[in-house]
């Protein structure tokens, strides 16, 4: 206990001359968790190991290619157009596959992320080895079974808004022959492609709620965070047909920005949705590490005018040559902007 005590006053101590108003003092980080998406694809260019059971999964996918195969959709541009989906699909060297991925928080559109690849029931494919996963689209299901009890016994599932899709080189073989079935599942590296935006929120407290607070909140890390719209361009390599959609997923969101008030910009990093909720996006410069933008962003101060920010700045300067607490000062310091 006495331990425990003086640690406590040695943190107190640390924290004595770092009396100022911040961000995390008035709100909460949420919506930090991944979104599962799901959809059905199928895989090409394999070497007679593929198949496609028959079932509720093949015909969605025999619904997709009648939708998409040909010039119109150009997702199949290598099949011929005489081709009937049925030809497709018993082909063994293609294979129908279940695709799962989750979207991480705070996703922007247009990012990528990894995607799984498993056989669904009823699969006798013996292998996706050298498999290529064409243009498929991920969205959040709901099993009809368990939104009334008069479907308990259903198979179906209610699809909801596209949130992603994907396509790709499949990558297999992660269990150094320890796994009879290694050879049929696998994963394409970065090979889905985020159709939404995934802020982060800003909860605000119980003692801290009003619009005006709020609003306060997103417009000051808004002066802090700014982001060059042009550079999100640099690490963007799209093919036509993923510029296309995400253009005309851009045309839609400005749409109803003009409609909805809540609607964020593109040049905006955060905006207070109500008194209780902001949206905050991660800036470019942040974008390979989410956690240090989070945390620098909770700690920057809410008032630039305030008088203690002077003895702030001193004492964040004295913590900056100790060792033990450098890490400490150096977020707090990233979070007073590039002066």
């Amino acid at each position: 206990d006495e331990q425990k005590r003086l640690q406590m006053a040695e943190a107190n101590e640390k924290e004595r001359d770092l009396d100022i108003r911040t961000v995390k003092d008035v709100c909460d980080v949420g919506n930090l968790g991944p979104l599962q998406v799901h959809g059905i694809g199928l895989v090409t260019g394999l070497a007679g190991t593929g198949h496609c059971p028959e079932g509720y999964y093949r015909k969605m996918m025999e619904q997709f290619l009648l939708k998409n195969m040909g010039e119109r959709g150009g997702q199949l541009a290598n099949v011929p157009k005489e081709a009937s989906v049925r030809q497709i699909l018993d082909n063994p060297n293609n294979c129908l596959v279940i695709v799962s991925a989750q979207i991480p928080a705070g996703t922007r559109k247009g990012d990528r992320f990894d995607v799984d690849v498993t056989l669904p029931d009823g699969s006798k494919a013996e292998s996706l080895a050298g498999g290529y996963l064409q243009f498929s689209l991920l969205r959040m299901y709901q099993s009809k079974a368990d939104l009334s009890d008069r479907f308990k016994n259903s198979p179906e599932l209610l699809s909801g808004n596209i949130f992603a899709h994907a396509k790709g080189q499949l990558i297999v073989g992660f269990g150094n022959n320890v796994d009879a079935n290694e050879l049929k599942k696998g994963k394409v590296w970065n090979g889905a492609v985020s159709r939404i935006d995934r802020p982060y929120t800003l909860l605000m407290r119980t003692d801290g709620k009003s619009v005006k607070i709020a609003n306060d909140v997103a417009v000051r890390i808004n002066f802090m965070y700014q982001d060059d719209p042009k550079s999100r361009a640099l690490h963007a390599d799209f093919s036509t047909e993923e510029n296309l959609l995400l253009n005309l997923g851009n045309v839609a969101n400005q749409i109803n920005q003009r409609q909805d008030p809540n609607g964020m910009n593109q040049t905006e990093m955060a905006k207070a949705v109500n008194k209780e909720v902001i949206n905050m996006r991660v800036p470019f410069i942040y974008r390979y590490d989410h956690q240090r933008f989070l945390h620098v962003a909770t700690f920057t101060p809410l008032n630039r005018t305030d008088p203690n920010l002077t003895n702030y700045r001193q004492r964040l300067q004295k913590m900056l040559l100790d060792p033990r607490e450098s890490w400490r000062a150096a977020r707090r310091l990233d979070a007073l902007g590039s002066d």
